[in-house]
């Protein structure tokens, strides 16, 4: 029933945090300057927002951010996403006026993350960048994804120096001696130590900061061959220009680029699903492949490790106990199973709430069915007791249950009550831990009222039919 209405899964909702932080990423090269600026274009807004407490910023050459804390939400009229949302589309305009600027939020969660994150796994930088350039194209065309964002900052300029191994062993020199050379005179290497004041210092001998700054001193340093001649490094030496990665990322030993997206208001395991079916298809080179990050395992691991106990386990545990206790009470086999009808007339509430409310299913959710199966069968309980007192005490069946369903209406409805009105609180709460307890709130709340309403035309019905059979039973005995 639930698929059928759409209630989506979740591990355990995200609550409302107070703090989040903006990202501002530009270009590699890009100069101190031009971050601070950007920063403090985006400062300026933040300042107009009357539901930001305070903010302070990190300025880098090319990736900034700005850690922003709100006023507690009973103090706000709009929830940490509204105020993300409002801003998003106010920093559009940084964005446009710093060229391949990038902005986007990471809200701070303490109970699930907002982020989903792929991983794209290969070797070489330049394959994995065409790869995850075609993924994130498929990812931005997925309605309600927000901040898609590849992490990958493009190399810097570099120059690569190639032994020409053909020209060196004219000069008698090996690839170890010219890199050798180079160490020495670019880096340097310890001459000698230098004592003074009961300490040890090394002195380290290499070229003037001045005579090695430039590309074209670089390539007049001079090899030492092994007659003792002079020879210049580009004379054995071939300079390739290039790009380089400016950070490689590696997990579980392989290079890899990250692609992460805000969900929205997607939960985790919808975001993963529409993910999934947006890649499905797409053709990887050979040993590339992609995996969703790790907070998605982290979900499906504890999702896991929670259905380990649930149905066949606590659910049913829970169904044995109320069953033996109301066998126990009712001196009776038969009896127990007409309560425990309400189970079932519950879980129609149950599923109708969540699709109202547009909860997802959760753990706080599950946690909510096992108590409403303790609850429901109160007012099964009160029913049928009472019915059992008017027949014996001379009443027919059909009698006995409708006064039994007019006398005790008035006890039923005040115990349904004050459960509902104790859990409202529950239900309407706004605060940070509203994810945990909300959803639990309004899975007894609906169960119970489902499970009230159809007790008074279901039990009776069920009661009846049970007291035929079991007269037919003994009359054909006798």
């Amino acid at each position: 029933g639930y698929e059928v209405l759409g209630v989506e899964k979740e591990f355990i909702g995200t609550a409302d945090q107070q703090d989040f932080t903006i990202y501002v990423e530009l270009p590699t090269g890009a100069k101190l300057n031009v971050s601070d600026s950007a920063v403090a274009a985006i400062e300026k807004i933040l300042e107009t927002v009357p539901e930001i407490k305070q903010f302070s910023s990190r300025i880098e050459k090319w990736s900034s951010k700005i850690y922003v804390k709100l006023t507690p939400l009973g103090q706000r009229t709009r929830s940490t996403n509204e105020v993300v949302d409002d801003l998003r589309t106010r920093v559009e305009d940084v964005e446009r006026r710093y060229r391949e600027a990038f902005i986007y939020f990471e809200e701070t969660e303490q109970t699930e993350t907002n982020e989903i994150v792929v991983d794209i796994f290969g070797y070489d930088y330049n394959t994995l960048n065409e790869v995850a350039s075609s993924m994130l194209t498929r990812m931005q065309a997925i309605p309600g994804l927000m901040d898609l964002k590849m992490r990958w900052r493009k190399g810097r300029p570099e120059w690569s120096l190639k032994v020409n191994r053909a020209k060196a062993s004219i000069y008698g020199l090996t690839v170890n001696d010219i890199a050798d050379s180079i160490h020495a005179q670019m880096r340097g290497l310890r001459a000698t130590l230098y004592h003074a004041d009961a300490k040890e210092v090394e002195v380290i001998a290499r070229l003037q900061e001045k005579d090695r700054r430039s590309l074209d001193q670089l390539r007049k340093l001079s090899l030492i061959t092994p007659d003792g001649n002079n020879v210049y490094l580009e004379q054995v030496v071939d300079f390739e220009p290039g790009i380089g990665p400016s950070k490689i990322w590696r997990k579980n030993k392989n290079r890899m680029i990250q692609i992460s997206a805000n969900r929205g208001k997607y939960t985790f395991g919808t975001a993963a699903d529409k993910i999934q079916q947006a890649l499905k298809g797409l053709k990887f080179p050979n040993d590339y492949y992609y995996s969703l990050g790790e907070n998605y395992w982290r979900m499906i691991r504890n999702q896991k490790e929670f259905m380990a106990v649930w149905p066949p386990g606590i659910l049913w545990i829970v169904i044995i106990l109320i069953y033996l206790v109301l066998a126990g009470l009712f001196e009776s086999y038969a009896q127990p199973f007409i309560i425990m009808i309400t189970v079932p007339l519950a879980a129609i509430g149950v599923a109708a709430a969540l699709w109202a409310t547009k909860q997802a299913m959760n753990i706080s959710v599950l946690m909510g069915a096992i108590m409403l199966g303790g609850i429901v069968v109160n007012n099964a309980i009160i029913l049928i007791d009472y019915t059992n007192r008017l027949v014996k005490s001379g009443f027919r069946a059909k009698r006995a249950v409708v006064k039994a369903s007019i006398d005790r209406l008035r006890p039923i409805m005040m115990t349904t009550c004050t459960t509902l009105l104790g859990l409202l609180p529950m239900a309407i709460d706004k605060t940070e831990q509203a994810s945990l307890w909300c959803p639990l709130a309004i899975t007894v709340i609906g169960g119970l009222i489902s499970s009230t309403i159809l007790t008074l035309f279901i039990v009776p019905g069920m009661f009846i039919i049970f007291q035929d059979i079991w007269r037919r039973f003994y009359s054909s005995i006798a």
